[in-house]
């Protein structure tokens, strides 16, 4: 539809406001485009106004705009406009501020409002544009949330707080992080299950038939509706009940496949110009917890291997620091000296040397701090 103007006779001239040019203007315009008169009656809408707020122009034009404005405001608006037209003090009118518009389904939506006031043949009239902030705001809180699951510094918590960040951020019941349960990328383990309004027992599942298996080659499904009819072999779909799946692979920096993220929901979702780049945020970031996770388990697995040969081994070994004090000693160190590894730990590398030996160990010993000698072994 497009735009509309208030059919109810006023005088000649008004009509010009109905121009053909102003007409193609603001029927293109991306932003809701209202005009309002003195008593705050709407008398033309765009159709931006319409998809934004969910009217037709029809029911619109004549209805106060206080229609469109959750309270306080939708009451106090009619005394705001009179004050304004009393006194000339201007709150929004020429400055444009942000504030919360109302959708006819009630729910609130935050958006910029810009107003200029214009004289027409003895009328005022009010001109508001409007630019949808959802989108915006929408990023901004992901990214917090991004940036709060970072602070918490554990891995695990990590993943659980992303799985239910992106769920609030798509506003859907469902989110999980997942990755691949064998070696053959046949079935995955989830990390972290979002359900409704709280987390939920991890599963494995396989991936044949399932909208996660084409993640693995186009590297980002979006399904927006009839999901579980787009993938009637997928029980787990249809078990709960799944109108909408987005979902994106966790890609190591090698390029390496680990598993998945995925969001689902039991109605349909309508992707927007953010809908990728933030689901290949929460991926990536995903993903590089994930790869130093496994990191860190593998350096574990090597310190582990190290303690163990080192206590092993059947000669001795010890540690200083670059004043030469003793940090640990193993088994066979300890037992050569007569000493237990307690009494050897802080002990200086001079205090356990033949005293005919302290100076040259000395010296070999800061030569080897220094750098000059890429290796040595001081024997005491």
């Amino acid at each position: 539809m497009g735009i509309r103007s208030d059919p109810r006779p006023h005088e000649k001239g008004h009509d010009d406001i109905d121009s053909a040019l102003l007409k193609a203007i603001v029927d293109a315009a991306v932003d809701a485009i209202l005009v309002i008169d003195e008593v705050g009656c709407i008398r033309m809408a765009n159709p931006a106004t319409e998809r934004l707020f969910g009217y037709s122009s029809g029911d619109l034009l004549g209805e106060n705009v206080s229609l469109l404005m959750p309270e306080p405001h939708r009451s106090a608006h009619d005394a705001y406009l009179r004050h304004h037209l009393r006194t000339g003090e201007r709150k929004i009118i020429g400055i444009g501020r942000e504030v919360s518009g109302l959708r006819r389904d009630g729910s609130t939506f935050p958006m910029y409002l810009s107003v200029g006031e214009v004289r027409h043949l003895d009328h005022r009239y009010f001109a508001g544009i409007i630019h949808d902030l959802s989108e915006r705001r929408q990023t901004e809180t992901t990214l917090r949330a991004l940036a709060g699951a970072t602070a918490l510094g554990n891995a695990d918590s990590f993943v659980a707080v992303c799985a239910r960040e992106l769920a609030r951020t798509y506003g859907a019941r469902f989110a999980f992080v997942g990755v691949f349960a064998d070696a053959a990328q046949r079935s995955i383990r989830t990390l972290a299950v979002w359900a409704g309004d709280g987390y939920a027992e991890n599963f494995t599942y396989t991936l044949p038939g399932t909208p996660c298996e084409d993640i693995l080659t186009c590297r980002m499904e979006i399904v927006p509706s009839e999901a579980a009819k787009r993938y009637p072999h997928d029980k787990l779909l249809e078990d709960m009940g799944v109108e909408s799946y987005f979902g994106a692979p966790l890609v190591d920096s090698s390029g390496r496949n680990l598993g998945l993220v995925s969001v689902m929901d039991t109605k349909p979702m309508h992707p927007n110009i953010w809908t990728r780049p933030i689901l290949g945020v929460f991926a990536n970031r995903i993903a590089l917890e994930l790869e130093r996770r496994e990191a860190e388990e593998r350096l574990r697995q090597s310190e582990a291997y190290m303690r163990l040969t080192l206590e092993n081994a059947p000669i001795g070994i010890a540690s200083a620091d670059l004043q030469g004090r003793l940090l640990d000693a193993n088994p066979a160190f300890a037992g050569l000296l007569g000493y237990t590894r307690e009494e050897l730990v802080g002990k200086r590398v001079a205090d356990i040397t033949e005293p005919q030996d302290r100076e040259e160990t000395q010296r070999h010993f800061e030569a080897l701090v220094r750098g000059d000698i890429p290796l040595s072994l001081i024997h005491i």
